[in-house]
């Protein structure tokens, strides 16, 4: 047994000992494990722990879980609990204890149940022995989640119910709305940049490559900063930030000193209220040129860059009502840059071909769901081609859209 958790076991068996003397003890086995389970072993297992026996418990192991978030696992083909040595060497005694209680808690459902209960009922199980108050939708959230995995241990291929790390939280601006990723010090660990909207300037966290970030640096920009992305505007390597602010109807451009520090903002006007931005290049020059949605002049704005950091005067394209999310795809797949728009008041998305010299023609419309808030490009059904994916904010759906009916549209 490992030394770290010695000291622990006490408390967790304190926990079991109090939840099977308690008169909520079948009502809170009924909400983890469901209404089928078997009551004579479940009954079984209440007078071990009545008795302070826990000799029916899981051994447990602690392994390398590599880099997949796991905190701990239970395998009913071992009968055994893994603890992830990550969590061990974090020395939090609070979250350690929490993942053995769901570790248990799987267990507990191998034994009293013929089939695995739908659903994380070991999250569910340690938040209810622990005393946790959760609402009726936390617990259908954690009954809609997928708890199984497969792990390595000792190179065999194990199936197992999992925990997954818990949530860090590093301190940016006033709220906080867009974020996006970079290598800001150029030492290959991936950092942070967010877009504060109430303190209008930008948070940079530079990443030590353990999953923790060094405290925010802020850097100014425009009023209402909503998006932010990353590039390279002067050709130098670096990593720059654009950032489209909705109060100043200007892009801020500030660019990267490749040692995670940035320059002074540099404002470019675009439309009226612009909500989004991305990189691109429209003009196959290789230079970053940039595409800024305008919420409230319904119209995308398209910036060439010079590549020494500066752009051209923006050139407007109109596009649907109140444009609130811009990508960049090819949907006709003649290898030039081309625009999609999720329009927030006319339900659907406008796809603007480029001509590859930075202009582009009429939007085409294709109506997705209620209210789409955000758009983005992916291949979904593996034949190399740009579909679009949209969250629609208002029907709870996603809209998928696939290039060969966008090109059929289009041409």
């Amino acid at each position: 047994m490992n030394s770290t958790l010695l000291p622990l076991l006490p408390a967790v068996y304190d926990i079991l000992f109090d939840f099977a003397q308690s008169d909520g003890f079948w009502a809170n086995l009924e909400t983890a494990f469901g209404t089928s389970y078997d009551v004579v072993k479940a009954t079984q297992l209440r007078q071990q722990w009545q008795s302070r026996d826990f000799s029916q418990l899981p051994p447990i192991t602690v392994k390398n879980l590599g880099n997949s978030g796991i905190f701990g696992a239970y395998s009913s083909s071992t009968n055994r609990i893994y603890i992830s040595q990550a969590l061990i060497d974090s020395g939090d005694a609070t979250t350690l204890s929490a993942v053995l209680l769901e570790e248990i808690g799987h267990f507990i459902d191998a034994q009293i149940n013929s089939s695995d209960t739908p659903g994380d009922e070991g999250q569910l199980f340690s938040a209810l022995v622990r005393g946790e108050s959760l609402t009726e939708a936390e617990i259908a959230a954690i009954r809609e989640e997928n708890d199984a995995a497969t792990i390595t241990v000792d190179g065999q291929a194990i199936s197992v119910e999992m925990a997954f790390s818990t949530p860090t939280n590093f301190t940016v601006g006033s709220s906080p709305i867009s974020v996006t990723v970079g290598d800001f010090n150029g030492d290959g660990k991936s950092d942070l940049a967010t877009a504060n909207v109430g303190s209008n300037n930008v948070s940079v966290l530079l990443g030590t490559g353990t999953g923790s970030f060094g405290p925010a640096t802020n850097f100014s920009v425009g009023g209402g900063p909503f998006s932010v992305t990353v590039g390279d505007f002067n050709g130098d390597g670096k990593s720059d930030l654009a950032v489209a602010n909705f109060s100043s109807q200007k892009v801020s451009v500030l660019l990267g000193t490749g040692t995670g520090s940035f320059g002074l903002a540099t404002n470019f006007t675009v439309g009226s209220s612009p909500y989004s931005v991305t990189v691109g290049d429209f003009n196959g020059d290789g230079k970053s040129d940039l595409a800024v949605a305008n919420f409230n002049s319904g119209n995308v704005s398209v910036l060439l860059g010079t590549g020494t950091g500066s752009f051209a005067t923006a050139t407007n394209f109109s596009v649907g009502l109140k444009p609130f999310s811009v990508t960049v795809g090819d949907f006709n797949g003649d290898g030039k840059s081309d625009l999609a728009v999720a329009n927030l008041n006319s339900n659907n998305v406008s796809v603007l071909l480029g001509t590859g010299t930075g202009s582009f023609g009429t939007a085409t419309n294709f109506s997705v769901g209620i209210r789409p808030y955000s758009v983005t490009v992916g291949d979904f059904n593996g034949d190399g081609k740009s579909d679009l994916a949209v969250a629609n904010r208002n029907s709870n759906n996603v809209s998928v859209l696939l290039e060969n009916s966008i090109k059929k549209m289009i041409q």
